[in-house]
C-alpha cells in the first residue's frame, strides 16, 4: 500500500510515547520481601538441531547476527502466573519463565496496556539485573512491546497494580527468545574480532559527534544489526532511523525492535558499555527488497540523556569515493570504527538486490565489519552518510570486499513513497543534494548547511554556493582553498571558479549570538571533454578544422566522422578534413583521461551542400563558456526543460540579431540529456516563433535512434529570415508525459543577478524560467544561421594597402572549395606575384609596381568574377 508523507502527523504521535525508557522504582516483591513461591513456566529445550535450522534461514554473506532462538508462547496475566493482593487493595502479578541453558532471555509482548500507577519489571532471580519500571508511558501505538534481555536462563515478570485501577490491565507475551551466544549474559566481554577499534580510541577522535547517531538494535528478539539516526530537510528532530532491508524489511520487524544508544566503552579499550539507553519499537516508513535499505521512525524521540545526533547525508551521484568511514556494532559489541583509504567504486552485491547499486569497499585499512554490523552507516570524508552495510567477505582474517547500499540509489530509484528515502528525508521537496547533521539539544545555535551547484563541476566554469543554514545566522564565512577566490563572506557569495581538476574542500562557518557551527563539503572538479569545429555548413571539398578543447589533461583524442576524408583521425593536435559528397554528417570525439574515457556525439553537426559557393554560417547561443549546463528534476512531475506533468507544453530561448547584417535561420542544435521512449516512433517538434510569439517555422527530429547525453542539429528544409535587431524564440514542444520522456539542458542557476533568456509555455501562457523555476538561466540551444546578401559580388571587396603596388582581396562571408586569382594589365599580361592567404583575405602584389588600371580575375570553384583596380604609384 502506498504511504503518504505525513511528517507532521507522525511527529505529533511520537512525542507522547516513551517506549522502553525505564523509570525509577523497585519491584514490590523485593521492597516488601515477598516469600510466596513463584509459578515457573519451563520451556522445551532448544536443541542444537532446532538452533541450526533457524540459523540456516539467514545468509552467511549478510552481516546481521543471530544470537537467540525464538520460542512462540501465549502467556497473559489472566491465564498464567500468580496474583497476590495486599491489605490496601493493591495487587502484584508474577510469572517466572525458564529456558534451560540460555545465556539471557528477552520477551516480546503482543499487548502491553496498563493503568496509571502500575509498573512492570523484568529481573533475574537474584535481582542482580532489574529492567524497569515500565509504565503506561511505555505503551506503543501497535501495542507490541519488545524488551531488553535479562541475563541467565530464568526471567521473572512482575506487574505491580495499584488499588482501584482505572481499567483492567492487558498483558500478553507472544515470544520468549533464548540467547545461545552469550551476547547479553552476566559476563561482560568483547565479542567482536581483535582487529576492531573502539570508537573512543584516537582513530575516532574526529567522529565524536557522528558516533552519537549510531545504534545497535535487536530485531524480533533474535537478530542483531546496526543503524543510524538521520536528519531530514525539515530539521525537526523527527526520530528517523536508517538501516538495511535485511535487518528491518516488514512492519513487524520495526515493531519488534529494541534500539540501544551510547553503547560504547568510555575509554579506548577499557571500561564497559551500558545498555540502559534503549528505546522499543518503531514504524516502517520505506523499504524495498530490490534495494537493501530501510527507514523507520522510532516510537519516541530519544531524550537528551541519550545524546542523540541526527547524521547528515550526501545523495550526490559520484563515480567513486577516496576515503570512507563506518561506525558500527560488530557482533553486537560496543561501538567500533572502521576506515578505508582505498578507492571505493560501484559494486554488485547480488543476492537478489538490483545490480550495481552498492559501494564496494575493496579493503579496510582500519578495523573491519562482522555480523551485527549490517545496516551501519557509511560516511564520506565530509562526515555524511552515503550508504548502509549489506554484507560481504571482510573479517579480521580477510579484510576485503564489503558492500554498502548507495543512498543515491535508495533516494528515488523507485517512485512510491514506501520504496524511497526522498519522500521522508526531503519532506519539503527542497531538492537538497547534501544535508548536514542535527543536534536537537544544541541550545539555539545555528546549523550550517549549503548546496554546491552544479553537481558535476568542470574547470574554468562558474560554481555557485547556496546557503541553506538554519537558526538565523548573522554572519557567513566561506573558505575555499584552490578556487579563484579563497575567502568569501555573506550569505550569497558570487560564483567561484576552479581552474584545475582535483578534490577541493569548501568550508562554511555561520554564527549567531547563541553560537557557531561549521560544515565542510568536498567537491571534485572533473576533466571536461570538449571540442569545436571551424565551420559546420560547408560545400564539397571545403577543408574544415576540428580542434580539441578539453579541460584537464587528456591522454588521447580521436575524431570519427563517417563520410569525411579522413573519416578517423587520432591525435591531440587539430585535425583537417573535407567531404566529397553532400549530406549531413555526425561527429564523434573520444577523449581519454587517466580516470575515464568520454565519447562526445553530435548528430548532423556538419551540413555539406551541393552548391559550389554559399555564405558563412554563424551559431547563436546564450550559454557562455563559463556556464555549466544541466537540468532540473521536478520529482515525479518530470524535468525542466523536458517532459513533465506540470502543464508545460513548450520551452524556448530568446535570440536577438544584434549584428550588422541580416541572416537566415538554417537550423537548431539542442542537447539530448535524457531519452526514455515507450512510443514506437517519437518525433520531437522544433519550433521558431517571432517576436510576437507567433509560429514562424516548424520541423522535427526523430529521437528513437539517438543516445542520451549527446547533441543534435536539425537543418531546416526552408530557412527563415532573421533581420537586424529582430527577436526570435527557438525551442521545442513537449509531447504528453505518457508518450515518453525527453529532457534537454540549460545553464545552471546564474545567481540572483544573472541573465535569464529562457521561457516555458504553460497553459498557453509564456513564462520566464525565473518565474517558473526561480532560477536565472538560458536553454542550451544554438540557433544555426547564415549571412544574407543579394549577390555573391557584394561580398567581394578590393582593399588597397599602404605599400605601393599591393592590395588585398577580401572574400567576406563566402564559403567555397577553391579560389584562384589572376591580375592582368590592360595589355593582357599577368602581373601578380607573392600570393599570401589568411582565411578569406588574399594579399596581392603587382610586379613590377607601376601605376595603371588592372583587371582582377577571381575564380571561385565554377564562378568567375572580374573587377578593375587602379594603382597609383607616388
Amino acid at each position: 500500500m502506498r504511504k503518504i508523507c505525513l511528517s507532521l502527523l507522525f511527529s505529533i504521535f511520537s512525542c507522547a510515547l516513551l517506549a522502553q525508557v525505564e523509570y525509577p522504582g523497585i519491584p514490590w516483591s523485593r521492597e516488601r520481601d515477598l516469600k510466596q513461591a513463584l509459578e515457573i513456566l519451563r520451556l522445551p529445550n532448544v536443541t542444537p538441531q532446532a538452533r541450526n535450522e533457524y540459523l540456516n534461514q539467514f545468509s552467511d554473506r549478510l552481516k546481521s547476527s543471530v544470537f537467540a532462538y525464538p520460542i512462540n508462547v501465549s502467556l497473559s496475566d489472566s491465564r498464567d502466573g500468580l496474583w497476590e493482593e495486599f491489605s490496601d487493595g493493591s495487587r502484584i502479578w508474577r510469572l517466572a519463565v525458564e529456558s534451560q541453558g540460555a545465556c539471557s532471555i528477552n520477551l516480546i509482548f503482543r499487548k502491553f496496556h496498563i493503568p496509571a500507577g502500575a509498573a512492570l519489571y523484568l529481573y533475574s532471580q537474584d535481582y542482580k539485573v532489574v529492567r524497569g519500571a515500565f509504565t503506561r508511558d511505555n505503551e506503543t501505538r501497535s501495542g507490541v512491546f519488545p524488551t531488553m534481555p535479562v541475563p541467565g536462563d530464568r526471567i521473572i515478570i512482575e506487574l505491580d497494580l495499584p488499588a482501584f485501577p482505572d481499567f483492567k490491565p492487558a498483558i500478553e507475551i507472544m515470544q520468549v527468545s533464548h540467547d545461545f551466544k552469550g551476547f547479553f549474559g552476566y559476563e561482560v566481554m568483547d565479542h567482536s574480532g581483535s582487529c576492531n577499534v573502539d570508537i573512543n580510541c584516537p582513530a575516532g577522535a574526529d567522529w565524536q559527534i557522528e558516533k552519537r547517531s549510531v545504534v545497535k538494535f535487536i530485531r524480533g528478539g533474535t537478530l542483531l544489526c546496526s543503524g543510524a539516526l538521520i536528519n531530514n530537510t525539515a530539521i525537526d528532530g523527527r526520530p528517523l532511523l536508517f538501516t538495511a532491508n535485511h535487518c528491518i524489511g516488514v512492519e513487524w520487524h520495526a515493531q519488534q525492535s529494541v534500539f540501544y544508544f551510547r553503547y560504547e566503552k568510555p575509554d579506548c579499550g577499557s571500561g564497559t558499555g551500558s545498555l540502559q539507553f534503549s528505546l522499543s519499537g518503531s514504524w516502517l516508513l520505506a523499504t524495498t527488497g530490490k534495494l537493501d535499505f530501510s527507514l523507520v521512525e522510532l516510537n519516541t524521540a530519544p531524550p537528551k540523556n541519550y545524546e542523540p545526533y541526527y547524521a547528515g547525508w550526501d545523495r550526490r551521484v559520484v563515480i567513486y569515493l577516496d576515503s570512507v568511514t563506518c561506525i558500527h556494532h560488530p557482533a553486537g559489541d560496543v561501538k567500533k570504527i572502521s576506515k578505508s583509504y582505498h578507492r571505493v567504486v560501484t559494486g554488485d552485491f547480488g543476492g537478489g538486490y538490483d545490480s550495481n547499486t552498492h559501494w564496494l569497499i575493496s579493503q579496510w585499512d582500519l578495523g573491519t565489519t562482522e555480523g551485527g554490523s549490517s545496516g551501519s552507516p557509511l560516511f564520506n570524508s565530509d562526515h555524511r552518510i552515503v550508504g548502509d552495510l549489506t554484507g560481504g567477505d571482510a573479517s579480521c582474517d580477510y579484510n576485503f570486499n564489503d558492500y554498502f547500499q548507495k543512498i543515491s540509489i535508495s533516494w528515488d530509484k523507485y517512485p512510491d513513497s514506501s520504496d524511497q528515502l526522498k519522500c521522508w528525508l526531503d519532506p519539503g521537496q527542497t531538492g537538497a543534494q547534501v544535508m548536514n547533521g542535527y543536534d536537537p539539544y544544541s541550545g539555539g545555535k545555528p546549523l550550517a548547511n549549503f548546496e554546491v551547484r552544479p553537481e558535476i563541476i568542470h574547470p574554468g566554469k562558474n560554481v555557485y554556493l547556496a546557503d541553506h543554514s538554519t537558526g538565523s545566522p548573522v554572519s557567513w564565512t566561506w573558505t575555499i582553498p584552490g578556487a579563484d577566490q579563497e575567502l568569501l563572506s555573506g550569505q550569497d557569495p558570487g560564483p567561484v571558479v576552479f581552474t584545475q581538476t582535483g578534490l577541493y574542500t569548501i568550508t562554511l562557518k555561520v554564527q549567531n549570538p547563541e553560537g557557531a557551527d561549521s560544515i565542510r563539503q568536498t567537491v571534485k572538479v572533473f576533466d571536461c571533454p570538449g571540442g569545436w569545429i571551424s565551420e559546420n555548413r560547408v560545400v564539397r571539398g571545403r577543408a574544415i578544422t576540428l580542434t580539441d578543447a578539453s579541460r584537464g589533461e587528456p591522454l588521447s583524442v580521436t575524431w570519427n566522422v563517417t563520410g569525411a576524408e579522413p573519416s578517423m583521425a587520432p591525435g591531440l593536435e587539430p585535425v583537417v578534413l573535407s567531404f566529397t559528397n553532400a549530406g549531413e554528417f555526425t561527429v564523434k570525439q573520444e577523449v581519454e583521461f587517466i580516470d575515464n574515457t568520454y565519447t562526445l556525439i553530435h548528430y548532423n553537426r556538419i551540413k555539406v551542400l551541393p552548391d559550389v559557393i554559399i555564405y558563412k554560417p554563424v551559431s547563436f547561443s546564450n550559454v557562455s563558456s563559463v556556464d555549466h549546463t544541466g537540468y532540473l528534476t521536478l520529482g515525479s512531475q518530470g524535468y525542466c526543460p523536458g517532459s513533465n506533468s506540470e502543464g508545460i507544453t513548450a520551452y524556448a530561448e530568446e535570440f536577438r540579431n544584434t549584428g550588422d547584417t541580416a541572416r537566415m535561420i538554417t537550423g537548431l542544435t539542442i542537447a539530448l540529456e535524457k531519452i526514455s521512449l515507450w512510443d514506437s516512433v517519437y518525433y520531437l517538434p522544433l519550433v521558431v516563433w517571432d517576436s510576437d510569439r507567433k509560429e514562424m517555422h516548424r520541423d522535427s527530429i526523430l529521437l528513437n535512434d539517438k543516445e542520451p547525453g549527446t547533441r543534435i542539429t536539425c537543418w531546416f528544409k526552408s530557412p527563415e529570415s532573421f533581420l537586424k535587431d529582430q527577436v526570435a524564440y527557438a525551442g521545442f514542444e513537449i509531447k504528453p508525459w505518457e508518450n515518453g520522456t525527453f529532457c534537454s539542458a540549460m545553464s545552471v542557476d546564474r545567481g540572483k543577478d544573472g541573465a535569464s533568456t529562457a521561457f516555458a509555455v504553460r497553459n498557453n501562457q509564456w513564462l520566464s524560467i525565473t518565474d517558473l523555476a526561480g532560477i536565472h538561466s538560458s536553454l542550451d540551444i544554438s540557433l544555426e544561421t547564415t549571412y544574407l546578401t543579394d549577390t555573391y559580388e557584394q561580398e567581394i571587396r578590393i582593399v588597397p594597402n599602404s605599400n605601393e603596388g599591393s592590395f588585398s582581396l577580401d572574400l567576406g562571408h563566402l564559403v567555397y572549395n577553391t579560389a584562384g586569382v589572376s591580375v592582368f594589365n590592360l595589355k593582357g599580361q599577368k602581373v601578380m606575384s607573392d600570393l599570401a592567404r589568411s582565411g578569406n583575405l588574399i594579399e596581392l602584389q603587382i610586379h613590377p609596381p607601376a601605376s595603371g588600371i588592372y583587371l582582377v580575375s577571381l575564380k571561385i570553384d565554377d564562378y568567375r568574377f572580374t573587377q578593375k583596380v587602379v594603382v597609383i604609384r607616388h
